[in-house]
C-alpha cells in the first residue's frame, strides 16, 4: 500500500475545482452580451423619453428674424390673385360756388308789380321810383347791412310744442315774447345768415328799444342808431325787421301766405315814412323799396304784399342812414316756420339786388 501524505485543515475543506470544456465557456459570454444588450435598450428608450417629456413641458421660444434677414411681407398675396385697383385720393368737397350778382334792370312793366297803399295824405310816384337807379355793391367789403328790431318782441301764432320761456314779460299777450326763440331774433338771424352765405357782410343787433314799452321804441332806436352810425360808417343798409298784425272779421288773426316747393311762406309788406322836407332820403328808400318788392314777386308770385306809404313824426327813423327800410315779415296770425321761410326769401331778393340796378341811364 502507498504511503498517504496527512494533509491540512484548509485543504481538506476547500471545495475541488470542476473543469470547465471551452464550449460552455462561450455559451455563458454569449448569454452575458445578450444582458448587456436589453440594458442598454432600455436605458436607451428611457433617455428617449426623457427628451421626449422635456420637450413638451418647456414652452416654445418664438425665433426672433436676424436684422439681415430679407423683410416679410405683412399680407403676402397669391399670384394667381387677382389684381387690385390702384389706390385712390380720399374725396374732396366740392369746390364752392362764388355768389355773383349782376345789375338788374327795372321797367314800366314792373310797376305793377307793386301795390303801393298811400295813407294820411302820402303819395308815392312808383313809375318814378321803378326807373330810378339803386347804385352800390353790397358784396364790396366796405358795405355793411345792419339788422335791428324797434319791436322786437313781436311774434306769431306758436304751434303746441313752441312754448316760449316762462320768464317772458309778455304773459298777457299770446303774439309777443322776450324768448328770442319766437320773436323778431329768429327772423333776423335767419336773413343775416342768408345774406353772410352769399357773401355780404351783416351786423344783427338785437338790442332792444321796448322800454318802458313799445311806445318808446322808435325814440329809443333814434338814440341808439346814431351812436352805432358814428361808430360803424361802413353801414350803408338798415334794415328794421318786424311783423305786421291784421285782424278778420271774426277777430282771428289773419295769415297771407305763397306755396314755394310746397311749403308755405308767409307775405311780406314794407311801409315807408313820406318827408317832404327831405325828399333825397325819402326817394332813395323809396326807390330801394319798390325794386325790393318787384324782386320778391318776379321771384315767387305774390310774395310782395304791400308797400305802406305814409307819414309819421318819427318817419321810423328812416333818415338816419344812407338806405333805411321797415319790413314786415308776415303777421301775427303766421306761424314760426312761415315767417322763416319768408325771411329766406327777402334774403335771397336783397342778395340779388347786390350789384344794383338801372345803371344804364
Amino acid at each position: 500500500m502507498a504511503y498517504q501524505y496527512p494533509m491540512d485543515e484548509e485543504t481538506v475543506s476547500a471545495p475541488r475545482r470542476r473543469r470547465t470544456s471551452a464550449s460552455a465557456t462561450t455559451t455563458r459570454k454569449r448569454r452575458r452580451r445578450k444582458r448587456n444588450r436589453v440594458r442598454f435598450d432600455l436605458i436607451f428608450l428611457a433617455a428617449v423619453t426623457l427628451v421626449v417629456l422635456l420637450a413638451i413641458a418647456m414652452p416654445r421660444q418664438q425665433i426672433q428674424p436676424n436684422p439681415t434677414d430679407d423683410p416679410v411681407l405683412e399680407n403676402p398675396t397669391d399670384p394667381t390673385d387677382p389684381p387690385t385697383d390702384p389706390p385712390t385720393d380720399p374725396p374732396t368737397d366740392p369746390p364752392t360756388t362764388v355768389f355773383t350778382p349782376v345789375p338788374l334792370t327795372f321797367t314800366e312793366e314792373h310797376v305793377d308789380l307793386i301795390y303801393a297803399r298811400e295813407i294820411y295824405g302820402a303819395e308815392a310816384d312808383i313809375e318814378e321810383a321803378m326807373l330810378a337807379p339803386l347804385d352800390w355793391n353790397l358784396l364790396d367789403p366796405s358795405f355793411t347791412v345792419l339788422i335791428i328790431h324797434s319791436h322786437i318782441s313781436e311774434s306769431y301764432t306758436l304751434g303746441p310744442d313752441e312754448v316760449p320761456d316762462e320768464s317772458s314779460s309778455f304773459t298777457s299777450d299770446p303774439y309777443r315774447t322776450d324768448d328770442e326763440r319766437y320773436n323778431m331774433v329768429a327772423i333776423g338771424k335767419r336773413i343775416a345768415q342768408v345774406l353772410e352765405d352769399h357773401g355780404i357782410n351783416v351786423i344783427h343787433d338785437t338790442t332792444s328799444f321796448e322800454k318802458p314799452n313799445s311806445d318808446y321804441a322808435y325814440g329809443n332806436a333814434k338814440t341808439y342808431l346814431k351812436d352805432l352810425l358814428e361808430e360803424n360808417p361802413n353801414i350803408s343798409l338798415i334794415l328794421d325787421i318786424h311783423r305786421d298784425a291784421v285782424e278778420n272779421s271774426d277777430g282771428t288773426q289773419w295769415a297771407p301766405t305763397v306755396t314755394v316747393n310746397g311749403e308755405k311762406a308767409a307775405r311780406i309788406s314794407m311801409a315807408i315814412s313820406q318827408d317832404t322836407n327831405n325828399p333825397r332820403w325819402y326817394a332813395r328808400n323809396l326807390s330801394f323799396a319798390v325794386k325790393l318788392g318787384a324782386q320778391l314777386n318776379l321771384n315767387v308770385d305774390k310774395t310782395f304784399r304791400q308797400l305802406l306809404v305814409t307819414d309819421t313824426s318819427s318817419h321810423y327813423n328812416q333818415y338816419l342812414g344812407p338806405t333805411t327800410m321797415l319790413i314786415e315779415i308776415g303777421t301775427a296770425g303766421n306761424t314760426m316756420d312761415e315767417a322763416l321761410n319768408a325771411a329766406e326769401l327777402l334774403a335771397k331778393a336783397l342778395a340779388e339786388l347786390g350789384a344794383g340796378a338801372n345803371l344804364n341811364g
